[in-house]
This record gives structure tokens, sequence and C-alpha cells, in this order.
């Protein structure tokens, strides 16, 4: 399995950590850091294996509200609240690691 850093030093206690099974094979890894409101996404393979970091530059600042739904098409989404009135919505494309075009039934569970 290879290796992968992540950097916690810069975090402060006030980070949630989520990993959500892809449609497409593979995991997302993500990193909200409250106190900076940052977001940084990490992809893993089936096995764990480190893949790459989402399409999002690095350190993406965010609200405190957001979500991000993904679609079997492998499509990404994030929902950011801007303010009262705004939203802002960044997708990028996910890698794919089935071969077959079958889904990741795992995340509907």
């Amino acid at each position: 399995m290879e290796r992968f850093d992540i950097n916690l030093d810069k975090f402060d206690a006030g980070v949630r950590i989520t990993l959500n099974g892809l449609f497409q094979g593979g995991y997302l890894l993500s990193l909200f850091d409250k106190a900076h409101k940052t977001l940084d996404g990490i992809i893993l393979d089936n096995n764990g294996k480190y893949n790459g970091t989402w399409d999002f530059p690095p350190h993406l600042k965010i609200s405190d509200y957001f979500g991000k739904p993904a679609f079997r098409n492998g499509t990404q989404l994030l929902v950011a609240r801007e303010d009262e009135m705004s939203w802002k919505i960044l997708s990028f494309t996910l890698p794919k690691f089935f071969s077959d075009g079958k889904h990741n039934m795992s995340c509907y569970m």
C-alpha cells in the first residue's frame, strides 16, 4: 500500500474528517477545518491507495454550510452557502475505478 502524509499540524482541534464511498469505486476523504473554514479532498482507490486530490484548489475557503453530492455519472459537486442570498456550486469529474460500468453499491448503505 502506498503511503501518503496528511499534515494535521496546520489544523486546530475542530477538524471534521469524512470518508465516503463513491459510485464508480474508490473513496473521497475530506477534511474540513472549522477554524480556518477550509476544505481539502483526497481520492483513494478501492484498496485505500492514494490516487490524488480532487480538482478543487487546496485549502479551499468555504462556509460552514456546504454539501458534497455525487452522481452516478462520476460528477462530484460542492455546494456552499456564500451569504443569505447566494450559493456557490463547483463540480469536477471523479476517477473511475470500475471498468465494467457497475456502480459501488456500498454508497447506498
